[in-house]
């Protein structure tokens, strides 16, 4: 994603700990979620849910276990990055997504809920198969 946010208004880099410790406290449910599943069907089950939200796909690379994607809202033809990252943990998966706005400094939650309602509906996903 970073190629695609060279001359956006809000840079690709994290914003420190202040950031972290605000998003901690507004936003406890993000955190990185474990799956009792193989990473390969976390990374499918989460590619196939960016592909039916129609977010535009700058990668998926199912050996890296990353996919980056793009969402263009509806108002002002805003764009928000996502990343996803899936990885092996100790015979788990862990999955933790990342969504921040090209531009702006507040979102008015709007990255939070994405990641949230992309988590519930993964595992939902996960647990049809």
């Amino acid at each position: 994603m970073v190629p695609l946010r060279q001359d956006a208004g809000n840079p690709p880099e994290y914003a420190g700990e202040e950031t972290a410790s605000i998003q901690r406290e507004t936003w406890p449910g993000l955190t990185t979620v474990r799956f009792d599943r193989r990473p390969e069907a976390v990374f499918n089950a989460a590619l196939s849910l960016v592909e039916s939200r129609q977010w535009e796909i700058a990668e998926a690379d199912l050996n890296e276990g990353r996919i980056e994607a793009t969402e263009k809202l509806p108002w002002f033809g805003f764009r928000d990055d996502v990343v996803i990252r899936i990885e092996p943990d100790n015979g788990f998966t862990r999955f933790d997504m990342r969504s921040k706005s090209r531009i702006g400094r507040g979102d008015l939650g709007v990255n939070a809920k994405r990641i949230l309602q992309f988590t519930g509906d993964l595992k939902t996903a996960l647990n049809t198969y």
